[in-house]
């Protein structure tokens, strides 16, 4: 927003006692004459985008502040002798990075009538950022939320994940003290491949007091803002393991914990490649949200599955149960007693109401305890007939048994 000051100006009594006056404030400050060309910046903005005072002064304000709009809100605002407020823009520093900034504006002329307009900076990069990756988790958290299997649900949280928040990207679930990798993930295929080499050949060191090892034992993350020369040349002394390393392009790193049911589940690695992207604490924040909502994830894809695995169990039964059915039918046409059919996996046996009437049981179309049966059996018959069914089983034919049955009476 902006407002008419033409009025309203104080007159400084000079601009280098302005300036001086301001050249260690902790608000990023600089001036700008009337092109839009910058004539101050104190240290805080100097430091803030790093360059020197030699370098700065005299740039254009939009070889800086990058949005052609904001520059032109600028130039506006100083022709037309008004002031902004909270102007939100990017500023693009010396090293190639960018930072997310509010700009205010005030017009200061001194007494002898010279004007410049200075502008008052805040940068607002970690709460941008902040913002940016909480927005980025939720939409994240409704994708994943219609994940219908763990290879849906891995699939999903790749295309989430890279490139947008990481070069490289790993899941491993953590079972009966071993790593299982689920999901490593690049943009580019062959680095994949690169990849997958080098962990097949230098395996993580899960019972280290370090990285993985560390997150595996505490359940904290392992977190590294920066990979310099320095530090992985002291940390790998092998050299192929170095040369692959340095083939890979690790600059950042971060490694959080999976937890289900108040235990450790797996870990979840997020890399940086990319020269200048350095993770900082809000990443760290990020991924481990992140992290949560893989967990909750996959373990709902593994529900799913177990509930499809569970309906199609059950429709076999149902059809092998409509066989039985039309085997009854025929059974009893021809004089026979009654039929069954055992779910030798889930320990389940389905009989007819006849069979069961014969046991002495009463039937239930969800199945009984074989042993409710075999405990009917007459003992001097039992070991015989189980025998029979027994080795019916492992060869996979049918068979016959003859045996007695002890009624409730005895």
């Amino acid at each position: 927003m902006s407002e008419t000051r033409e009025e309203q100006y104080k007159s400084i009594p000079d601009h280098d006692v302005f300036q001086r006056f301001n050249d260690d404030g902790i608000l990023n400050i600089l001036g700008v004459n009337a092109e839009g060309t910058i004539i101050y910046a104190n240290r805080a903005e100097l430091h803030s985008t790093g360059y020197t005072a030699s370098e700065y002064i005299g740039l254009s304000l939009s070889m800086v502040y990058i949005s052609d709009r904001v520059f032109e809100t600028i130039l506006n605002s100083i022709s037309a002798h008004e002031e902004i407020s909270n102007l939100e823009s990017a500023v693009r520093c010396k090293n190639g990075s960018i930072k997310h900034v509010l700009i205010s504006s005030r017009i200061v002329p001194d007494i002898s009538g010279l004007t410049y307009t200075y502008l008052f900076v805040r940068d607002i990069t970690a709460y941008k950022k902040n913002e940016d990756l909480l927005s980025y988790l939720n939409t994240s958290a409704e994708v994943l939320a219609g994940a219908r299997d763990s290879r849906d649900a891995l699939d999903k949280v790749s295309s989430l994940i890279v490139p947008k928040f990481a070069n490289w990207f790993t899941i491993d679930m953590y079972k009966d003290g071993k790593l299982e990798l689920l999901k490593l993930a690049h943009e580019d295929p062959a680095m994949v491949k690169v990849a997958a080499e080098y962990l097949e050949k230098y395996p993580r060191e899960i019972n280290a007091d370090y990285g993985t090892g560390l997150t595996l034992k505490t359940g904290q993350p392992s977190f590294v803002p920066v990979f310099s020369r320095e530090l992985l040349e002291a940390g790998i002394q092998d050299a192929e393991q170095l040369k692959m390393i340095n083939s890979l392009g690790l600059h950042s790193l971060i490694v959080v914990a999976m937890f289900g049911k108040n235990a450790i589940t797996g870990v979840v690695t997020f890399i940086s490649s990319v020269p200048g992207k350095h993770y900082n604490e809000t990443d760290l924040r990020f991924a481990q949200n992140f992290a949560n909502h893989i967990g909750l994830a996959l373990e709902n894809a593994r529900l799913n599955e177990e509930a499809a695995e569970e309906i199609e169990r059950r429709r076999r039964i149902e059809e092998e149960l409509k066989r039985t059915q039309m085997q009854l039918k025929s059974a009893l046409s021809s004089g026979l007693i009654g039929t069954w059919v055992r779910d030798l996996e889930n320990n389940v046996m389905y009989a007819d109401e006849s069979l069961c009437e014969l046991f002495g049981l009463k039937y239930s179309p969800e199945g009984l305890d074989p042993y409710l049966f075999i405990n009917r059996i007459h003992a001097e018959d039992l070991r015989e007939s189980e025998l029979r069914r027994q080795r019916a089983i492992d060869a996979r034919h049918d068979y016959e048994a003859e045996y007695r049955i002890v009624g409730k009476s005895g």
